[in-house]
Formats: C-alpha cells, sequence, structure tokens
C-alpha cells in the first residue's frame, strides 16, 4: 500500500529539529572559546619562558665575558710586575659600568683570586630580574662564571740569577740590586731573584732588558725614576715560584788530581823583561799566594784550584792566554786568549781586583783554541756550562768597571755576593752571573751579554677555563 504525505505534515517536525539545533550549536562554541583561552594561557607562559630562558642564557654569557675579560686582563697586569691588588683592581676597571659600558658588571659582583704565582682565577655572580616568571618566581635569579688564566713563561736561563730567597726585600744579601744612574744592559738573557729586584738610582736609572724578562718571587721595587724596560711580548713582573739553581748538582773541578805538590812555580813573564811583578801560572792547585800579589798576572790554558787570595794590583792585569804566550819570541796577541776554569775553595781563596786592574779571562768550555775535556782536572759539566769563575765558599767577588774588561763565561758563586760596576761601554761579562746576591752598580753604561742559549721565551696569557 502507498501512502501520501502531505508536504504541510513535515513542519512541525523540521521546526523542531531546527529548534534543537539552534539550541545545541552555543554548546559547542562555548567549549572552543574555553578551551582556546586555556591553550593561550599555556601557550603566553611558554613564550614568557623562552623569552626569560633566552634572557637568562645572554646575561650567563655575558657574565663569562666579563669573567674572561677580567681573568686575561689581572694576568696581564701581573706580567707588567703589578701587584696582586694592583691587578684586581686594574682587571675590575675593565668591566666596570661606565658610559661607554653601561651594563658592566660592579666590582661586588666580581672575585678574583691568585691560586698559585702563574694563576688568575675570575668568578662573576651576576642577578638577573626575569620578566614574565616574576609572577610564579618573585625572587632573582643569579648566573655565575669562571674564568681561569694562566701565565706561562720560560724561567731560564738567565744573565743574572740570585739564589738566596727572603721574607721580604730588607733580607740581607738576598735579591738583586741596581743602583746608579745611566743604563744598565742585558743582551740575550733574562733576570731573576729569589726574592726582590730593586732598581733605585739618583738620576733616571734605566735597566733595559733585551730579549728577556725580569722575575722575582717577592717584589720589583723601584725608586725615584729608575725602572725596567723590556722588548715587547717579554715581561717584567713578581710572584714567580722560587727558581732552582740551573747548576745544582754540577761537579766541581777535582783539584787534588792537578799536581801532586801544591803551588805550581810561577814563571817571569818574558814579555815584561826584568819586572817580577809580571808571571804566568801555570794550571794547579794553589793552597798559597804572594799577600802582595802581582800586577800582571796570564793565566795558561787549564783549571786553577785557589785556596788563597790572589790579589791583582792596582792598575794591573789577570788574563787568560794561549799556551804559546809562554815563549819569549811569540807575539802577545788578543786577550782574552786560551780558556781557563778558576775555582776559588776554603776560607781564603778569593779574587780581588784593586782600583783599575783589568780581567781578560774566558772559560775554558768558550774557548776555540782548546779542548776543554782534555783538561786535567776538568769535567764535561765545567765545559758545557762554561765555568769561567767559580767561588765555592761565601768570599765576594767584584769586578770594577773598566772599559779594558773582558769576561766570557759563567760566574757562578751560589753562597757569595758578585758585584759588577761598569762604566761608559764596558764589554763586563759575555755569559752569566749565578749567585747568592747581585749587586749592579756603574755612572753610564754596564754591557751584560747573556750566552745566545739563554734567551728566554716571551711569557705567553691564556685561558684554561
Amino acid at each position: 500500500m502507498r501512502h501520501r504525505f502531505h508536504p504541510r505534515m513535515l513542519k512541525p517536525r523540521g521546526l523542531v529539529a531546527g529548534v534543537a539545533g539552534a539550541r545545541r550549536r552555543p554548546a559547542h562554541a562555548g567549549q572552543t572559546m574555553v578551551l582556546f583561552a586555556l591553550m593561550a594561557v599555556v601557550l603566553i607562559g611558554f613564550l614568557g619562558l623562552a623569552i626569560d630562558a633566552g634572557y637568562l642564557i645572554t646575561e650567563r654569557r655575558r657574565a663569562q665575558n666579563a669573567a674572561d675579560a677580567v681573568a686575561l686582563a689581572a694576568a696581564k697586569l701581573r706580567a707588567q710586575g703589578k701587584s696582586r691588588q694592583e691587578a684586581t683592581s686594574g682587571a675590575l676597571a675593565v668591566v666596570a659600568p661606565s658610559i661607554q659600558y653601561p651594563d658592566g658588571f660592579p666590582a661586588s659582583e666580581i672575585r678574583v683570586t691568585y691560586p698559585a704565582s702563574n694563576r688568575v682565577v675570575a668568578t662573576v655572580k651576576h642577578s638577573v630580574q626575569p620578566f614574565f616568571i616574576r609572577a610564579f618566581y618573585t625572587d632573582d635569579w643569579v648566573v655565575s662564571a669562571e674564568a681561569v688564566a694562566s701565565l706561562t713563561t720560560d724561567t731560564g736561563p738567565f744573565a743574572l740569577l740570585a739564589l738566596a730567597q727572603g721574607n721580604n726585600c730588607n733580607t740581607p744579601n738576598t735579591g738583586i740590586r741596581f743602583q746608579g744612574s745611566g743604563t744598565v744592559v742585558i743582551s740575550n738573557g733574562s733576570i731573576g731573584s729569589n726574592n726582590c729586584i730593586r732598581v733605585s738610582g739618583a738620576r733616571n736609572l734605566t735597566v733595559d732588558v733585551n730579549g728577556g724578562t725580569a722575575q722575582a718571587v717577592n717584589e720589583i721595587v723601584y725608586n725615584g725614576n729608575a725602572g725596567i724596560q723590556v722588548d715587547d711580548g717579554y715581561s717584567v713582573f713578581g710572584g714567580i715560584p722560587p727558581i732552582p739553581d740551573p747548576l745544582d748538582g754540577l761537579e766541581p773541578p777535582q783539584c787534588t788530581d792537578l799536581n801532586p805538590t801544591p803551588n805550581p812555580t810561577p814563571l817571569p813573564d818574558p814579555h815584561y823583561p826584568g819586572s817580577d811583578d809580571h808571571v804566568i801560572l801555570s794550571p794547579g792547585r794553589y793552597t798559597s799566594f804572594p799577600n802582595r800579589g802581582y800586577r800582571g798576572i796570564s793565566l795558561l790554558p787549564g783549571v786553577y784550584c785557589f785556596e788563597a787570595r790572589v790579589t791583582v794590583k792596582s792598575n794591573g792585569f789577570i788574563r787568560s792566554v794561549d799556551a804559546s804566550y809562554a815563549s819569549p819570541n811569540s807575539p802577545v796577541g788578543s786577550f782574552p786568549a786560551g780558556g781557563v776554569v778558576l775555582f776559588f775553595s776554603g776560607n781564603r781563596g778569593q779574587l780581588n781586583l784593586n782600583g783599575g786592574a783589568v780581567a781578560q779571562l774566558q772559560a775554558a768550555g768558550a774557548a776555540s783554541s782548546v779542548a776543554c775535556n782534555t783538561m786535567l782536572g776538568v769535567n764535561s759539566g765545567l765545559c758545557d756550562e762554561k765555568i769561567l769563575i767559580w767561588i765555592a765558599n761565601s768570599q765576594p767577588l767584584t769586578l770594577n768597571g773598566n772599559v779594558e774588561n773582558e769576561l766570557i763565561g759563567t760566574i757562578y758563586a751560589p753562597n757569595a755576593s758578585v758585584t759588577l760596576a761598569g762604566t761608559e761601554d764596558t764589554p763586563v761579562l759575555t755569559g752569566r752571573v749565578i749567585a747568592r746576591d747581585i749587586t749592579i752598580t756603574g755612572d753610564a753604561r754596564l754591557n751584560l751579554d747573556a750566552d745566545p742559549e739563554g734567551t728566554a721565551d716571551p711569557t705567553r696569557i691564556y685561558l684554561i677555563k
């Protein structure tokens, strides 16, 4: 059977359905808005967290850059001879707030320490105020950073090295002291002291160190207009660790093997006929020496062990000569020649140069005309280190400023004081001085020319953390 429906019969049902649909649609729209609002809060929270985290990372990087800058600046100032307090003040000024650097770091946020003489540690703790997270976390954030700078230097060999240690610069018989006026020149080498280096002069004394550094365990003290200057790349600074004796353990000459009978007889110098005041000495062991001394002493190549005072009269000389010098017909030649090792021991072993006396000596290890290792009583260490004068006791050595002085080799006096005095263009020493304490005096120029092998490397400053 077929059923017929009139179109009007559907209107009530369609009307009811339309009304019901109209009631349901507002309910779905409200849920979406609530979900959107909740998600917006979460998204804004993530956005705020991302902004604050990025800001925190930026501030952390800025704090690290400041720590690096402070550590490097403090290390550089230390390398220039500044005290720890001066180095700290100067380094903090590098990152302090200023017109050019308004976002700098105040000193209260930075700590500088010196755990070792060649280390600088800079720690930065910087307060940061977040932007959005403050709604949930009211305290400041703190970012921290640390940097460690190292000073790496070559601590030798030295043109001048004072071995004695002391608690301060006033400890007697310690350190290196430069006195006078004019210019002291050290070429191809460094100067080092296990206590202080003191530079004092009446008129603008300058210590000019070419090709090396100036280093001290304690302070470097300047008085008046005195100062030390070094080449670019080298440094002047205190606070280094104690410097060990580079010749510690070196075997001295075997003096007992030199001569069965001490005191070889001096020979009259044929180049000064009729004079008993000019003599030629042969290598050997000398337990005594004429108290009056001699005006001229010429030393044949070899090892000399002196247990008595060797005096050179005023305006006289002591010099090393070739073996041929003893021949009456031989030419005098140039000085210093030959090659010698002078070893002073006992209670009275000493070299005493009276006023105006000249020293022209060459170490056996530095002489090209003689084989050092073939000499009686010598060992390879004496040759390798080019030992010229070894003072095994505490008797002082003073080399007067005479324009004719010329010494080639190493002066080694671990328990004695050494004084070098210079006048204009005095070539006092080509080599090095290693002594308990050293005093340099002079009214003009004093040239100390270190062995070229003794050139020190420049100070290197770098971050290790």
